[in-house]
């Protein structure tokens, strides 16, 4: 999904987020519906409702793959990330690297959930 794009900047009212535009461009994050312009960073299980974080060095677990990655949890309500784009014709799969710990996992392609097809899973 192409989170290397990322070069978060900190929240200028110093709530310890960064700013959404600046942690996963070109993405649109909301937590129960509501659209965020903040994101949390490096902040994985946090206590409380649902949250969207990037992940970077010096998390205490690493990003899935490069240098950023993106946690969602929702254990009190949902989270997601968005993007609007073209896809290819002839495009047959997507490929979503994903770690998921207790909770349903959804991908949606024009509005369409997507049937997920294991590739690889750990105990």
């Amino acid at each position: 999904m192409d989170f290397e794009e990322a070069n978060p900047v900190s929240d200028p009212n110093g709530s310890g987020g960064v700013t959404t535009a600046s942690a996963l461009p070109g993405w649109t994050v909301t937590v129960d519906g509501v659209q965020q312009s903040l994101v949390g960073y490096n902040t994985l299980f946090a206590e409380g409702g649902a949250t969207v974080t990037l992940v970077g060095p010096n998390n205490i677990l690493p990003p899935i793959d490069g240098g950023y990655s993106v946690g969602l949890e929702g254990s009190f309500g949902t989270s997601g990330i968005s993007q609007t784009g073209l896809i290819p014709v002839g495009t047959e799969s997507l490929l979503v690297e994903a770690v998921v710990l207790n909770a349903q996992f959804d991908v949606t392609l024009g509005g369409q959930t997507l049937q997920p097809v294991p590739l690889y899973t750990a105990s």
